[in-house]
């Protein structure tokens, strides 16, 4: 069973001449545990795709099925549920919360889903150790690197074991040699954990380490021959 199925996928925002296509009639199949990377330039819809998947934006037609679930046809809580359960985020911006700890950022969405304390806790530091920064525990966002930053919004996203990684433009405002550092990350959790992802990005390093490429221009997609 394929991960992600978009069939005929329309969204438009605005009204009359002002009107913007940002997907126009879109179809995109991505195999489990597959890294798929989206290229296109700014504006070209590449972050809307990625809402739609996961949920955060409804499309005005066509159809989205995630894990074999019909995305397109979910009340406002199961989107909330499934994004809870299933699908995670990671953004450019990072979104830490900065009263927050990197061990309570990254445990943040385990606290959300209620989970034990004692099972929290065991899981932060399982994932701090998997990034490097278990050193960095105690330190807020304020005080770590934007790498180190990306990576703690990494593990808070893989905190509750989800399904699907959709991250947008992770590496957008690193340099290259920090870029590279989490574009090798993300490289790494999906062959070891066997996640599926969908990365949007323009980094040429992130486009050669993922399985396939498909490139989306004015919200129309097509394959590339090669990543």
């Amino acid at each position: 069973m394929s991960a992600i199925e978009v069939h005929g996928v329309h969204r438009r925002f605005g009204t009359g001449q002002s009107a913007v296509e940002a997907l126009r009639g879109v179809d995109l199949t991505v195999g489990e545990g597959e890294l798929v990377a989206v290229r296109g330039r700014s504006g070209s819809g590449k972050t809307t795709l990625l809402n739609v998947i996961g949920g955060l934006d409804r499309p005005d037609s066509g159809r989205i099925l995630v894990g074999g679930v019909n995305v397109t046809a979910m009340t406002d809580a199961e989107a909330l549920a499934l994004r809870r359960d299933s699908v995670a985020y990671v953004f450019q911006s990072f979104a830490l919360i900065p009263v927050l700890t990197a061990a309570e950022n990254v445990g943040l969405p385990l606290r959300l889903r209620h989970t034990p304390v004692v099972e929290r806790e065991a899981r932060v530091a399982e994932l701090l150790e998997h990034i490097g920064l278990t050193p960095h525990a105690r330190q807020r966002p304020g005080e770590l690197s934007g790498g180190q930053q990306q990576r703690v919004a990494l593990a808070r996203a893989l905190a509750a074991r989800p399904r699907l990684l959709l991250a947008d433009e992770p590496t957008g405002q690193l340099d290259s040699a920090t870029g590279r550092d989490i574009m090798n990350l993300i490289r790494r959790i999906v062959d070891e954990d066997g996640m599926t992802v969908v990365v949007a990005t323009h980094d040429p390093e992130l486009l050669a380490v993922a399985d396939r490429v498909v490139e989306i221009a004015d919200g129309r997609l097509r394959e590339m021959m090669d990543a």
